[in-house]
């Protein structure tokens, strides 16, 4: 099959997950291409064509703005993201690929844009990361997370009717998708596919301080606030132990009362800003334990990247997280917004190195017999398929001569 594949942004964690499916994707035998913004964070593999064209922005640049700034940024920002859907479908238009491959419907142009590319018979697929979209305005408390209105709603639940095969990462997930969505098929669920490689340069558990990891942008769904108020109770009965938030500032997260609640919790080391590849084994590295402490989530690829340096992980049960790790055996899974619970679960692996090396080893056993990206392509490519054969297309693949 051709299959032509959007990401939107060329860095972060959604990119990298785009990056891997492709170059599975690729690995089976299809002509791949990734349509993605400027100066992409990772190269996929030779195999996969690149087209680093589109005119959007690094997910970290511009986020630490004013109110004034951010308004005349969304303008500028509005502009740019029409621009780069219209390059998305010149080239559609181009190479008329057999499979479009989009991400989250995040915005009322996502749902615009894959409504007019439905108008094409190419089989549409979308990456539902997060199959209720996020609201990215900030806000006090955790009853806003989600975006909604009537016209967007009405958008996207249209642009659901078109999407061929919506694709989650959890049964969790497509019980979302159903319920927030009812206009979308049924969804196919993929893993998510392993660490591709183990960073042997990070050091052993055994060898570290009592320091805990969170490592991901600063945005409200994710709980750093539940996380700093846990912590409180944490550095008390650990003096010694750390905490480390590193990650992108969003414009949802209020970073000025985060700096109050980490001053008061006591410590707590922030380090604002993008985390760029190459440093990201050095903060797994000091780290005995990582931390996800979500209020919304679907899946995280922290978790992933925690395993795969044999990291214990101590994880909400928002969403799909708690199927991604043992609790008990290599992390533990606690309620969401409950600090008390959060507190009591890093305190264990603070104090305790050997327990926290032994859930480390069981984490890199299970990273390593997870499913692989090629699981995920099977699975993807297969539901493709179906799809075109649902629309009259013959053959053993989509091919625009069964067109």
């Amino acid at each position: 099959m051709r299959i032509l594949h959007v990401e939107m942004t060329s860095a972060g964690g959604l990119y990298q997950f785009g990056v891997e499916l492709c170059n599975a994707l690729a690995a089976e035998g299809h002509e791949v291409h990734l349509m993605t913004g400027t100066h992409p964070e990772v190269q996929p593999s030779a195999a996969v064509q690149t087209h680093d064209v589109l005119p959007t922005w690094h997910p970290a640049s511009g986020t630490r703005v004013s109110d004034a700034r951010r308004r005349l940024q969304r303008t500028v920002r509005g502009a740019r993201y029409a621009k780069a859907w219209s390059h998305v479908a010149a080239q559609a238009r181009a190479i008329d690929p057999d499979v479009i491959v989009v991400g989250n419907l995040a915005l009322l142009l996502d749902g615009v844009a894959v409504l007019a590319l439905g108008r094409s018979r190419s089989i549409v697929v979308q990456l539902a990361h997060t199959p209720a979209p996020l609201s990215w305005r900030r806000g006090t408390g955790y009853n806003d997370l989600h975006k909604k209105g009537r016209v967007f709603d009405r958008v996207i639940a249209s642009a659901y009717r078109r999407i061929d095969v919506p694709v989650v990462l959890g049964q969790q997930s497509a019980q979302e998708l159903r319920a927030r969505w009812p206009t979308a098929r049924p969804a196919c669920v993929v893993p998510h596919g392993a660490v591709s490689h183990f960073d042997d340069s990070v050091a052993p558990v055994e060898t570290t301080e009592p320091v805990a990891l969170f490592f991901g942008s600063w945005s409200r769904y994710k709980g750093l606030e539940i996380l700093l108020e846990a912590w409180a109770e944490v550095h008390r009965r650990v003096p010694a132990a750390r905490l480390v938030v590193a990650g992108a500032v969003t414009k949802d997260a209020d970073e000025a009362m985060l700096g109050r609640l980490a001053a008061r919790a006591g410590g707590v080391e922030l380090c604002p800003g993008y985390v760029e590849s190459k440093d990201v084994p050095g903060l797994f590295s000091a780290a005995r334990v990582v931390v996800t402490p979500y209020i919304v989530a679907n899946r995280s690829g922290v978790i992933a990247l925690a395993r795969a340096r044999g990291r214990a992980v101590v994880t909400s049960d928002a969403g799909d997280l708690g199927s991604t790790v043992d609790d008990g055996v290599d992390g533990f899974v606690v309620a969401r917004g409950d600090p008390i619970a959060l507190a009591d679960a890093l305190v264990q692996l603070l104090n305790d190195p050997d327990l926290a090396a032994s859930f480390g080893r069981a984490a890199r056993r299970r990273s390593a017999t997870e499913p692989s990206w090629d699981e995920a392509a099977r699975l993807i490519t297969t539901a493709a398929r179906g799809a075109g054969a649902g629309m009259g297309l013959t053959g053993s693949d989509v091919t625009r001569s069964a067109r």
